[in-house]
């Protein structure tokens, strides 16, 4: 069930997020500038708040947050039809990192508790396989709701789905209270917390998501303004467009909920190389199909870098110091979605092509890091 709630937050996401930087400039009468706060208030808030997690989530309140967390998201995306200019939805939109933050830290890490240890890398791919799913099913409704219903209104849609999925969540809390008894009496020292930390494992896993949501971000801010200023994409060929990039991304979470055995270090190059390479030849398209061949493709690495690194956090760390590593691995991924834009904005009003080229670095140094970490080989 819990699969089914993140296949509901993420498609509501996905709803939305395609059509975020058109609405800001072309509804709200937003710059640039304001298209890449917008975009980054999201992973800020998520970032900011995730580490609280581990102070609220004892016990039963663990139940509470996580239910809190899909109600806040679901209100949010409500103020995202009502926001009347640019600053409005900056705070619509922390509003709905914080309720992601609460929803995902305690979802990944409730896994562990609910899941047998034989069964947790499986399940941990399925849980992503059906987020990605969602990611997919985000756009294609989205462009249908663009055409019929309107940019402004497709935010409602948005909203039920996320509704819906809030129900899902309060319905399977009381299932989720003997896991949560697990989650009572945890506590950890500072040189625990130093050890979870300084993990070469986790190092690697966090570096990479980091690097992944960097990337992520820029292309969210900016592909869709590039798309239609330079190919004349409209707003639903802007939509599709991010359906298929996520159709990639759940083909290949399905693909790895079924291998028995993951070369884990490897894939996660892959996927970072993969990374490097599309988001270039993104920058540097002559024309729209290479444009969308080389967007479709980077979708790829969506569909490794998460799962990939999710298990690797996963297995590296002794349970009782799950939610610490978990809330710290997945703030490093608001991280990236927080400066990625931010950080290309001053290029970006110079030239979209080049505020996306500059987000190529990214995966490269990260893919030169976990090179680096693993000097007497990538582990399999």
């Amino acid at each position: 069930m819990i699969c089914l709630v993140g296949f509901g937050v993420a498609c509501a996401v996905q709803i939305s997020s395609p059509i975020l930087a058109l609405y800001v400039i072309d509804c709200l009468g937003g710059s640039i500038a304001s298209v890449s706060i917008a975009v980054s208030a999201f992973g800020l808030a998520s970032g900011v708040f995730k580490p609280a997690v581990n102070f609220l989530a004892r016990g039963r309140h663990s139940v509470h947050v996580f239910a809190a967390g899909l109600l806040i998201m679901t209100f949010s995306l409500i103020g995202y039809t009502l926001a009347w200019d640019p600053y409005s939805l900056m705070f619509f939109r922390a509003m709905h990192g914080l309720g992601f933050a609460f929803f995902l830290t305690l979802a990944v890490s409730l896994i562990t508790f609910i899941v047998p240890a034989t069964q947790r890398n499986e399940t941990l791919a399925r849980f992503a396989a059906t987020q990605a799913l969602g990611l997919m099913a985000g756009p294609a409704i989205g462009t249908v709701s663009v055409v019929t219903l309107g940019v402004r209104h497709t935010f409602l849609l948005a909203a039920t789905f996320a509704g819906i999925s809030a129900a899902t969540g309060l319905v399977m809390s009381r299932m989720m209270l003997r896991a949560t008894t697990e989650l009572q009496n945890i506590r950890f020292t500072i040189q625990e917390a130093k050890d979870v930390l300084s993990n070469r494992t986790f190092k690697i896993a966090s570096f990479a998501l980091l690097s992944n949501f960097i990337v992520y971000s820029v292309l969210l801010a900016y592909a869709p303004i590039h798309a239609k200023s330079v190919f004349q994409f409209s707003e639903a060929g802007i939509t599709l467009l991010f359906f298929g990039y996520f159709a990639t991304t759940a083909g290949l979470r399905v693909l790895l909920g079924k291998l028995r055995h993951i070369r884990k270090e490897r894939i996660l190059v892959y996927g970072l190389v993969n990374s490097f390479l599309t988001t270039l030849v993104i920058a540097l398209s002559p024309s729209w199909l290479i444009f969308a061949v080389a967007f479709l493709l980077s979708g790829l690495t969506m569909g490794v870098i998460y799962p990939i690194s999710a298990m690797m956090v996963s297995e590296s760390t002794d349970p009782s110091h799950l939610v610490l590593a978990n809330s710290v691995y997945l703030v490093c991924g608001d991280v990236g979605s927080t400066i990625g834009p931010l950080i290309t904005a001053s290029i970006a009003v110079h030239g979209i092509r080049y505020a996306i080229g500059l987000a190529s670095i990214f995966p490269m140094s990260a893919t030169a890091f976990v090179l680096h970490m693993s000097q007497g080989g990538l582990s399999k």
